[in-house]
């Protein structure tokens, strides 16, 4: 199995079936001994587990595996299948990947109410808010307070269209940035233009 995994992963890769992994914390690569190999497998040949959830029991058996973060989406667990103990697992397929245009929007700052904004947070209990919470989450729970305010007193303006890949979300782009900063990732010629077709998946 490691082995077919590695030639298959030259190429565009997609993986899935029952594997007995289940001390493997799929958020943080955690596992034991055992299960290291596994995850060594995964992490040298660049591939992406998709399913974050359960899929018999407590345990996470059922691996989506792919070596391109955008190749699945929408990935569901659903109820067990027939006299199975296993849980369902659904996904779009993405086969090929496209661009369209998009209009961006930006705050006009210049027309920000700075006095609403102000009055907003002199009214805010920050004690509360704060309460039992760690430096990092203080943080976060400022940006988004900041981030409500200014969505909802800043108007905003719309800019030139941009291309935009269809499958560059959130979700791909931030890992893309971290690796590009980290000189592990190389940077692709923007004019990349390529249809996009979506096939749903079920396995069982």
């Amino acid at each position: 199995m490691f082995s077919a995994i590695k030639q298959a992963g030259s190429g565009r890769c997609l993986v899935v079936g029952d594997f007995n992994y289940p001390s493997i914390n799929w958020d943080n690569l955690e596992c034991n001994k055992e299960d290291e190999e596994f995850v060594d497998l995964i992490q040298d040949n660049v591939l992406f587990q998709h399913v974050r959830v359960p899929t018999r029991e407590s345990n996470i058996l059922d691996l989506v595996i792919s070596n391109e973060v955008s190749m699945v989406d929408e990935l569901k667990v659903l109820e067990q299948f027939s006299t199975s103990d296993h849980n369902m697992v659904e996904f779009n397929f993405v086969l090929r990947t496209g661009c369209f245009n998009a209009v961006t929007y930006k705050y006009d700052f210049r027309k920000g109410d700075y006095k609403a904004i102000a009055l907003a947070l002199k009214e805010t209990d920050w004690g509360l808010m704060f309460e039992g919470k760690g430096t990092l989450q203080c943080y976060e729970i400022l940006i988004d307070k900041l981030n409500n305010l200014m969505d909802k007193y800043v108007p905003k303006i719309k800019v030139k269209k941009q291309q935009r890949c269809l499958w560059l979300t959130g979700r791909v782009k931030k890992p893309l940035e971290r690796e590009i900063k980290s000189g592990n990732c190389i940077k692709l010629p923007k004019k990349i233009r390529i249809t996009r077709n979506i096939k749903s998946v079920a396995i069982s």
